[in-house]
């Protein structure tokens, strides 16, 4: 019998953002079906990494777990 259908959520830049600073977004990666659009991978991996409140988005895992709609 095939695993049971993921809920899917779509996120925006601010969602992945917050749930990153909070320290939920591994398991919103692993309990969830994460979609978006490519304006929000960009978004994510923009910014100045020298501000001090600067959010990390690691490109690796957004690319694996994140299905993203160009």
């Amino acid at each position: 019998m095939p695993a049971p259908a993921r809920q899917i959520v779509y996120v925006d830049t601010n969602v992945v953002i917050e749930a990153i600073d909070t320290g939920c977004w591994k398991a919103l990666l692993n309990q969830f079906d994460i979609r978006t659009v490519a304006e929000v991978r960009r978004e994510t991996q923009a910014g100045h990494r020298r501000i001090k409140s600067y959010v990390v988005v690691d490109k690796d895992l957004f690319d694996e777990k994140v299905k993203v709609f160009e």
